[in-house]
Order: C-alpha cells, then sequence, then structure tokens
C-alpha cells in the first residue's frame, strides 16, 4: 500500500538534513511517494543576521556535527549562515515538473551540508540541477518562473493552515505529522501504522461495497 508523504524542510535548517537522509533511505527501501514542501527559515529580504542569532546557529552545527559523524558516519561542512534559501525551493518545483525532485532536493542539500557550498548562488544550483540530469539553460529560466514561486509559496501557506511552526515536519497520507530528525525507526513505526490502517479501510470500503451490490 503506497503511503504518501509530505515533508517540509529548510536546506539551511541542521535536522532537516538528517531527515532528508532518513527519508531518502525509507523512500528507496519501501513503498512511499514522498513530496519535499518549501518552508524557507529565513526571508529574503530579512536583512544581516544579529550577532546572537549566528552564535546559536554555529552552536547548533557543533551538536549536528556530532551527530551526523557518531549516526550516519559523515563529515559536515556546512555552508555559510544567513543565506536565502528562496532560490534553492524554487529549483526544487522546477525539478519537481521533470520528475527530478528527489534528486535535486538530496543533492542541494548535500552540497549545502557536505560542500559547504552556497544555495544562494544561481550558479551553483545551476551545476547542481545538471548533475541531477536537468536541463541547465531552462532550469534558470524557471528560476524566473512565478508559478514554481507560487508552489514555494503555497507550501508556506499549507504549512501555516497545518499549524506547522517547525521543520522538520513530514505529514503521513495527510494525517499524521511527524515533527523533528527522528530515528529511521520511528519514521518506519509510523508509516507500518499508517499503511496498516490503509489497509483496513480500504477492506471496510470493499467489505461495504460488496454488501451493497447484494
Amino acid at each position: 500500500m503506497l503511503v504518501r508523504l509530505d515533508a517540509w524542510t529548510d536546506f539551511t535548517c541542521p535536522f532537516c538534513f538528517l531527515a532528508t537522509l532518513t527519508l531518502d533511505r525509507l523512500h528507496q527501501e519501501t513503498q512511499v511517494e514522498l513530496h519535499w514542501r518549501s518552508y524557507q527559515l529565513r526571508p529574503t529580504s530579512a536583512g544581516p543576521m544579529p550577532a546572537e542569532m549566528r552564535t546559536m546557529i554555529e552552536k547548533e552545527h557543533v551538536r549536528v556535527v556530532e551527530i551526523a559523524r557518531t549516526q550516519h558516519g559523515l563529515a559536515l561542512r556546512p555552508g555559510p549562515i544567513g543565506i536565502s534559501t528562496r532560490a534553492a525551493h524554487i529549483a526544487t518545483k522546477f525539478a519537481g515538473s521533470r520528475h527530478k525532485e528527489n534528486q535535486f532536493h538530496l543533492a542541494a542539500m548535500k552540497a549545502y551540508w557536505l560542500e559547504g557550498r552556497s544555495l544562494e548562488d544561481e550558479q551553483i544550483l545551476q551545476d547542481i540541477a545538471e548533475q541531477v540530469g536537468l536541463d541547465p539553460d531552462g532550469f534558470l529560466e524557471a528560476l524566473e518562473n512565478r508559478s514554481f514561486a507560487a508552489l514555494v509559496d503555497a507550501d508556506l501557506m499549507q504549512a501555516t493552515n497545518r499549524e506547522i511552526s517547525g521543520v522538520p515536519a513530514v505529514v503521513f497520507n495527510g494525517k499524521y505529522i511527524l515533527a523533528g530528525a527522528q530515528p529511521y525507526a520511528v519514521f518506519k513505526r509510523l508509516l507500518d501504522q499508517v499503511r496498516e490502517q490503509a489497509r483496513e479501510a480500504e477492506f471496510r470500503h470493499s467489505h461495504r461495497r460488496a454488501q451493497a451490490a447484494d
């Protein structure tokens, strides 16, 4: 039974990176329909980041670097702090229109967290697009396409409607929300529960149809 997962993340969120690794594994090992939703933590027009906020983020990075090393065997090298990720979110929507959403999202996350690259740089985004098999010229045009920007804004509105106030946040089959960078076992357990509920609902529906036909 195919389960839909809608995952709200931002590329500069360290726990979103860890959740991305877990969800990518879940996507590869089980039957899930995975959709990445935009959640831009820092508005494009936010201006310079206050020193105290930068210090807080730097401390958070230290903690996540250790988690990534011990739990995933990865050596993190985060990109610049305080960048706008709107272009990267718009790029993900374009990639989705070409059936490359998962590939682009994962590659962009790795570019920021493993290679220290700035996702505010359109040339870097173009390089990532080409890396996953997207047309680099069409990609640059897409960044100026209002329809893809509208999809990003729609994700933000939907997050507000669902009372999602932080990321990562993953919605299972439009009903159940799992927040935070939870271990793989937690994601898998909830997935199994949701899948079993879907099977039971389908069985009850089929049974009612059979009774109505008699």
